[in-house]
């Protein structure tokens, strides 16, 4: 859903709200989610858009029914794995 508001001062604030009913828990919820958000952020038309292209704020609610608690990420952080240490002084090699 998208509603647009009359914002303090000038101009327009889009509010687009993000809604996904769940009774399973779906471990790539929150990358379902972004690529809603990615999605319908590449379908609006500049007229959507703030008066320095900014893009509306964005609110992703997920309602959860199941009878299991919630147990997968809740941002996409979460479903990136261990980033490794730095080596210093490994300097990638040619073929």
């Amino acid at each position: 859903m998208l509603w647009r508001v009359r914002a303090a001062g000038d101009g327009w604030v889009y509010l687009l709200v993000l809604l996904e009913f769940q009774s399973t828990v779906d471990r790539r919820m929150a990358l379902r989610m972004a690529d809603y958000w990615v999605r319908i952020m590449n379908a609006l038309g500049s007229d959507a858009l703030g008066p320095r292209g900014e893009y509306p704020l964005t609110i992703p609610v997920v309602v959860y029914n199941g009878a299991r608690p919630w147990t997968a990420p809740t941002d996409v952080r979460g479903l990136v794995g261990p980033v490794p240490e730095p080596r210093v002084g490994v300097v990638p090699s040619h073929p």
